[in-house]
């Protein structure tokens, strides 16, 4: 790599500062007082309210923010990963208490975070770092998980947003701060690529470290950059638009030059195979694609045809379909999508109850005949 783009790459934490941060400590430290302070169950409400907000709540949170504010800053990833294990809690009998304690969490890991609203530098390290969850155990603890786990020890389970996402954090996500450098990732201002361990093709030999993007030390056609979720929503767009504005040629002209275009395999997007639209879509084209290779292998017209009117069926999607990718961050479509799947659903479940109703009839019927 060229010296002109290494401080471009340069990770905003080194690799053995990471590691020599004690964070298995800082996870009991807080479990542990979790545990001692809540005994009994609470509501969000209740913990926030003025009482325990300045008897319980606010200690605590001068506690932690003085470990963090020593260089820890994987304090806010310990208080969601404790989140993340109360949460988990399925005895009947301490289900309650664990879930006033991952409120707890989430409460200390949105305002241990929100000291950091300031310095972009350390919202950054503190959400997208990767912290090895038994840094700073003591050797023995280490040797008896390996033991535990037959010699295959996870030592990085994920970073802050991840254990946000997996304990369904919501507030700690809504928060101010969290928001900031979340819009810096959407944007690309923060370059930030999530590791895997379980992937059946590893790139681990091709990941970038976390680092802020600057355009006057980066390449001038960074092909990383098409990572962008930004510009990945762009060019997704795009290739809809693409993919609806040929449909529509190919219903208005019948022309055979599109109709080649056709007969060759479409894109398959995966990410939206649970969507009926993209179902729907794919199972429409299927048939259209046998029609037409079926008409032009046996030379039947009416196949040629029929397979020309399926197609006008997925037209019928793409505009639907469209208006979801465009306004897929909108809150009224994300509650259409949702009455959609559950009118569909009640109508299966009334469509199942009412078969009854037909095979009664049918019964009847066939013994009238009779």
């Amino acid at each position: 790599m060229p010296e002109s783009q290494q401080p471009e790459l340069q990770p905003l934490l080194r690799p053995e500062t990471v590691e020599n941060t004690p964070v298995y400590p800082v996870i009991h430290m807080i479990r542990a007082d979790v545990i001692h302070y809540i005994d009994t169950p609470l509501t969000y409400e209740a913990l926030t309210s003025p009482d325990l907000t300045y008897t319980l709540v606010r200690p605590l949170v001068e506690k932690y923010v003085a470990i963090q504010q020593e260089g820890n800053l994987s304090v806010v990833f310990c208080c969601l990963i404790n989140r993340v294990h109360f949460l988990r809690d399925e005895d009947l009998i301490t289900q309650t208490i664990s879930r006033s304690r991952a409120n707890l969490c989430d409460i200390l890991a949105t305002r241990v975070f929100r000291d950091n609203a300031n310095d972009d530098l350390k919202l950054a390290i503190a959400l997208t770092t990767s912290w090895p969850v038994y840094s700073g155990a003591d050797p023995l603890v280490v040797s008896q998980a390996r033991e535990e786990r037959d010699d295959d020890l996870e030592d990085h389970v994920g970073n802050a947003i991840e254990m946000a996402i997996l304990g369904k954090a919501k507030r700690f996500i809504k928060s101010s701060a969290c928001q900031k450098v979340i819009e810096g990732i959407w944007t690309g201002k923060c370059v930030y690529q999530a590791q895997s361990s379980h992937s059946i093709l590893s790139d681990t030999y091709k990941r970038t470290p976390i680092h802020f993007y600057d355009p006057h030390k980066a390449p001038l056609l960074d092909h990383y950059r098409l990572k962008v979720p930004s510009y990945r929503a762009v060019l997704e767009y795009v290739k809809w638009r693409l993919c609806k504005s040929t449909v529509f040629i190919v219903c208005v002209l019948h022309s055979s030059e599109y109709d080649l275009v056709f007969q060759t395999p479409s894109p398959v997007f995966f990410k939206g195979t649970w969507n009926g639209f993209d179902l729907a879509f794919m199972t429409t084209f299927c048939l259209y694609a046998f029609l037409r290779i079926y008409g032009v292998y046996y030379d039947r017209q009416w196949a040629r045809s029929f397979g020309v009117d399926v197609l006008a069926i997925i037209a019928c999607l793409m505009f639907p379909r469209l208006a979801f990718v465009t306004f897929k961050d909108s809150l009224l479509v994300l509650s259409l999508r949702a009455m959609i799947v559950q009118f569909t659903l009640l109508m299966l479940i009334a469509a199942f109850c009412f078969c009854g109703f037909l095979y009664a009839l049918w019964t009847l019927s066939r013994d009238d005949a009779r």
